[in-house]
């Protein structure tokens, strides 16, 4: 018997599952978890869902975890949204529903500082369950309590502290008070203060302000105005005193705020060393194919892009092909060419990438990691060469092209693509190569792990001038063995 307050879309949700679960072969029971987990979970647990987290808690391969939240997004069971993190105390900086929607400039109100996310880090998404399927406490943050609002809305899960904790419940020792404040409303309250450092935040209206606090009593002034005005917070004050405090608070913002006190000790910054526990970052999510394929219309915010650390680009091209065209004809030609790119896209995606791109017979890849991007590489040779020998011919011929280093992700003809000079340098590349090579740069053949997959192949180390750039280049031609 599932819990009577559970209010649960009975035919919705059936009706949905069974949608996803026509959508593509699912391993065994993968749809019942999933079912199990919208049935029975705690509200807290289906808000914000990890998919990587809930692969390792429930067995599933994550990429398989990955793919069932997007098909379960398409379809309507749960919202996706992407997050702007905080490295500094794990807080929620801004959500947003759509790739189109995301803004990666943020300013943390806790830790009083402007940042740029990149989709490496810091960028992260989860999935909550659709409010039309299963309502849950969370899909009304309007209504939560304003201790409730900080540790279930405000900051996220996955950031921890040294001790295993979550930043915001190691925090919580540290709050001397949190309340809503209406517009107009003035607050008085008297807190015991001690040495180190006071944050003053209103997390409704993304603003804060910091004063040392003195270890030594009466130092500083023993009381503090506080005034909220939508856009910053303003002190009467620039240094407080340890001992008891009279605090004014007075919100003339135009809205409701939040407030808090947060008196943080002296080795604040020692003790609370912060790490992250795994989660479906921005580029992770770039690099999965079934994201390109389902929400192929999701692309970047107008005109600016989005700044990506370090990925993993593909090229391929075919030698020969214009005289293919020419020796069976544009019909015959046209079909092995859709057929080969066919086998691309599978051990593309077989190997934790995705397709960005098709241009003319060539196709470009992206992915989390050399190593990936390698064994893609290798991959495809192989099952070129069994395309090859089914029809006892050699018609398609690969040549192939890889790089990694730093990029922004654009809007190219309504759809995301990747821009800089290491995508550059990976189409250069991919041009040294002769029919049936592959040729990497040394960035790429010093990851470890490459250098592995390579060992019963025949690897020429040379140089060579990449237009655009003033000198030559380290690269390595890989051919022979490995099919």
């Amino acid at each position: 018997m599932f819990d009577t307050g559970v209010k649960l879309n009975e035919p919705l949700l059936d009706g949905k599952l069974a949608s996803i679960e026509k959508a593509r072969q699912w391993s065994p029971r993968v749809v019942s978890k999933m079912e199990n987990m919208i049935r029975n979970a705690t509200d807290e647990a289906l808000f914000r869902i990890n998919p990587i987290l809930f692969a390792k808690e429930k067995g599933i391969e994550e990429n398989e975890s990955i793919d069932f939240f997007l098909h379960g997004a398409v379809e309507g069971l749960f919202q996706m949204n992407w997050h702007v993190l905080c490295p500094g105390c794990t807080s929620v900086l801004e959500s947003f529903s759509s790739l189109k929607a995301l803004d990666s400039h943020s300013h943390c109100e806790v830790c009083n500082v402007d940042s740029e996310a990149s989709l490496d880090d810091y960028i992260m998404i989860s999935f909550t369950v659709s409010p039309q399927v299963r309502e849950i406490t969370c899909h009304h943050p309007d209504s939560l309590s304003p201790l409730d609002y900080l540790t279930l809305y405000r900051f996220s899960r996955e950031g921890v502290i040294r001790d295993g904790r979550r930043w915001i419940d190691g925090a919580i020792p540290f709050m001397k008070f949190h309340a809503y404040i209406q517009n107009g409303e003035e607050k008085k309250i008297t807190r015991e203060l001690t040495e180190g450092y006071l944050v003053i935040s209103d997390f409704l209206n993304h603003t804060g302000a910091g004063i040392p606090v003195s270890g030594q009593p009466g130092g500083g002034s023993g009381s503090l105005g506080v005034k909220l005005n939508g856009s910053a917070i303003t002190l009467s004050a620039g240094t407080l005193s340890s001992g008891e405090t009279e605090f004014d608070f007075y919100n003339q913002s135009g809205r409701k705020g939040l407030i808090t006190l947060l008196n943080f000790p002296t080795r604040y910054a020692e003790d609370f060393t912060i790490s992250f526990t795994p989660y479906l970052s921005g580029k992770r999510l770039l690099t999965t194919q079934s994201f390109h394929d389902l929400f192929h219309y999701d692309v970047v915010k107008g005109t600016e892009g989005l700044g990506v650390k370090d990925i993993s680009i593909v090229f391929t091209d075919l030698k020969g092909s214009t005289s293919l065209y020419d020796r069976i004809g544009d019909l015959n030609a046209f079909s092995l060419v859709r057929q080969h790119f066919d086998i691309l896209g599978k051990v593309v995606a077989g190997n934790h990438g995705a397709i960005v791109k098709t241009i003319g017979d060539a196709v470009m890849g992206s992915f989390m990691n050399p190593v990936d991007a390698m064994k893609a590489a290798l991959e495809m040779r192989e099952e070129v060469a069994k395309m090859n020998q089914s029809g006892n011919k050699t018609d398609i011929i690969l040549k192939i092209g890889i790089h990694k280093g730093a990029s922004i992700v654009v809007n190219l003809n309504e759809r995301l693509d990747y821009f800089g000079q290491t995508v550059n340098i990976a189409s250069r590349v991919q041009e040294l190569a002769g029919g049936d090579e592959v040729y990497i740069t040394s960035d790429v053949y010093e990851y470890p792990g490459v250098g592995a997959l390579l060992t019963a192949m025949k690897v020429e180390p040379g140089k060579a001038t990449i237009k655009g750039l003033a000198e030559e280049m380290q690269v390595y031609r890989i051919s022979g063995a490995g099919r």
